[in-house]
C-alpha cells in the first residue's frame, strides 16, 4: 500500500493524483506494473516559467522466488530493447 501524506506538489499512480494539495490520501494498494510518481514544480526566477521535474518507478510484485526471476527476465528484455 502507498498514500500521498499532504504532499505539495502530488503522488500520482498511473498518471491520477492520489489527492487534492495538501489532502493525506486513503491507502491505495499498488498492484504490478502500476507507475508511481513523484512530481516536484520549481518557479524560475522570472516567476512566469516553471520547470516540472519527476521521478517515476514501475512496480513490479514478487511473491515467489518465480514470481521475482519473471519480472527481472522482463526487465531485462526491455532494457535491451531500448
Amino acid at each position: 500500500f502507498s498514500s500521498d501524506t499532504q504532499t505539495f506538489h502530488g503522488t500520482f499512480i498511473n498518471g491520477d493524483r492520489f489527492s487534492p494539495e495538501g489532502l493525506e490520501s486513503e491507502p491505495y494498494q499498488l498492484k504490478s506494473d502500476d507507475t508511481v510518481e513523484f512530481r516536484i514544480d520549481i518557479a524560475r526566477e522570472d516567476n512566469k516559467t516553471t520547470t516540472h521535474h519527476n521521478i517515476a518507478a514501475r512496480v513490479v510484485c514478487s511473491f515467489t522466488e518465480q514470481d521475482a526471476l519473471i519480472a527481472a527476465g522482463t526487465e531485462l528484455h526491455q532494457q535491451q530493447l531500448h
